[in-house]
C-alpha cells in the first residue's frame, strides 16, 4: 500500500470512527458472552449459584482500545 493510499484509507477511517467504535464494541460483547457461555459449561455445579454468578459487564472505549470485564461474582472456595 501506497503513503498515499495508507493516508486515504486513514481519513476515511476517521471519517467513520463511530460506526468502527460501535462494530467493535459489538464484537467484543458477543465474544464476552461466548467466553462466558462456555465456562459456565465446566463451571462445577453443587447449587447451581456460582454457574448463575456469571456475566458480562457492557464494554468500554478506553482510548484506543475497547475493554470488557466477563467473570463469575458467587463466593466460592473448594471444599477442604
Amino acid at each position: 500500500m501506497s503513503e498515499a493510499n495508507s493516508s486515504n484509507f486513514i481519513s476515511r477511517l476517521a471519517e467513520h470512527r463511530k460506526l468502527v467504535e460501535q462494530a467493535a464494541l459489538k464484537a467484543v460483547y458477543e465474544y464476552g458472552s461466548m467466553v462466558i457461555t462456555n465456562a459456565k459449561t465446566i463451571t462445577p455445579v453443587d447449587t447451581g449459584k456460582l454457574a448463575s454468578s456469571g456475566g458480562v459487564e457492557p464494554p468500554k472505549i478506553n482510548g484506543d482500545s475497547v475493554t470488557i470485564v466477563i467473570g463469575f461474582g458467587a463466593a466460592y472456595a473448594a471444599a477442604v
